[in-house]
């Protein structure tokens, strides 16, 4: 009956945990901050059909509002909105024309939330936005999202597929980390970043398609990703550097395929991955198959920097533990007397000998040890 009443001021019910019940009026267009937080007797409410704003928190921590009905007109769920909301199973904003964008930790821990529906103009999830729903079994993002947040949904262990829309251009640092029941995913064709920790703990990704508008893939992006068997990056002719420990644990990696002109290897960006046996430096030539080494040492092809002084390949590039596994590290561009000419030139600098012997399992040293002048000497003294 309170007709005049146009919004209630932050923390106005804060902690009155047995409240149960609550019925708003028609014209109250903003809920102030941490309103209702606390509130962990609340079962359901029906939000007024002119509200437009749901404040920082509004909701926090009411851990039994298992009922929630949303109106058309709101345009902004600010951060925290229903953070620890653990009741809450789902959320319908597709009718929700008007919103722009769901704030930080709108929906952070939610644990039994399953579906959400969202509007189509909606443009961009912040970070930890639906971190730790660990019920949520699958998501369609709208059309126009263009930016998905740090750790935006991070630890949504029951999640098995997010279609992620083609204008999506930015995926945050740990976006999608340790989403462990997530088994396929399409990055989009307009992404140019995959960032740090992206798919971090994805232990079930086994499908992963790649755009060509790659420009980096910054460290521990799939870090753990124990179910990825093949990467094939040889499209990705814009790609400068894959950062460290970027496929850390790839336990079921197989073979990699990367761009030509790619610069700079991190240290650390494949330890661990005990299945590779092929990697790749691709272009539109033929491959150079001749062995380096007539024993048991993998042969080992290396292409030409562009610039000669970059920082092509870092030290410990395979880790502690190495790749035991690796056969093969090929260039498909350059014939074999010009990769011969450019081992002999390369093969000196300590990056490339640290390589080389990271692939040479405990020939000589241990993997991830310090290169010895014994090595060098070894190698030269076998294809020299």
């Amino acid at each position: 009956m309170c007709t005049s009443l146009n919004g209630i001021e932050a923390r106005a019910f804060d902690g009155c945990t047995a409240l149960a019940t609550v019925a708003l009026p028609d014209h109250l267009r903003k809920l102030g901050e941490y309103a209702f937080s606390g509130c962990t007797s609340l079962l359901a409410i029906a939000l007024p059909p002119m509200l437009v704003c749901i404040g920082n928190g509004t909701f926090n921590g009411c851990r039994s509002l298992a009922v929630l009905e949303l109106p058309t007109s709101l345009q902004a769920i600010e951060r925290g909105a229903f953070a620890y909301c653990a009741a809450l199973t789902s959320i319908d904003l597709s009718m929700c024309t008007s919103l722009d964008g769901i704030e930080a930790r709108a929906f952070d821990m939610s644990t039994a939330l399953a579906t959400v529906a969202l509007p189509d103009h909606l443009r961009k999830l912040g970070e930890y936005a639906f971190s730790g729903c660990t019920s949520l079994l699958a998501i369609a993002l709208p059309p126009m999202l263009m930016c998905i947040g740090e750790r935006t949904f991070n630890g949504c262990s029951s999640l098995e597929a997010v279609a992620l829309p083609d204008h999506l251009s930015k995926l945050g640092d740990y976006a999608l980390s340790m989403c462990t029941s997530l088994v396929a995913i399409a990055l989009p064709p307009m992404l140019v970043c995959i960032g740090k920790g992206t798919f971090n703990g994805c232990r079930s990704l086994a499908v992963l398609e790649l755009p060509t508008s790659l420009q980096a893939i910054k460290r521990e992006a799939f870090m753990g990703c124990a179910a990825l068997a093949l990467i094939d990056l040889s499209m990705c002719t814009s790609l400068d550097g894959i950062g460290a420990r970027a496929f850390d644990g790839c336990t079921a990696l197989a073979a990699v395929a990367l761009p030509e002109h790619l610069r700079e290897l991190e240290d650390r960006a494949f330890p661990r991955c005990t299945a590779l046996t092929q990697l790749a430096f691709v272009h539109t030539g033929t491959v150079a198959h001749a062995p380096l080494d007539r024993h048991a040492w993998a042969p080992l092809h290396l292409p030409m920097p562009r610039v000669p002084t970059a920082r092509f390949v870092h030290d410990n590039v395979f880790g502690p533990g190495g790749c035991p596994m690796l056969e093969s590290i090929g260039i498909k561009s350059y014939g074999w007397g010009r990769a011969r000419v450019l081992v002999r030139r390369l093969v000196l600098t300590r990056r490339v000998v640290f390589l080389w012997y990271g692939l040479a399992a405990e020939r000589h040293c241990a993997p991830g040890g310090r290169w010895a002048e014994r090595d060098r000497l070894a190698y030269l003294a076998e294809f020299g």
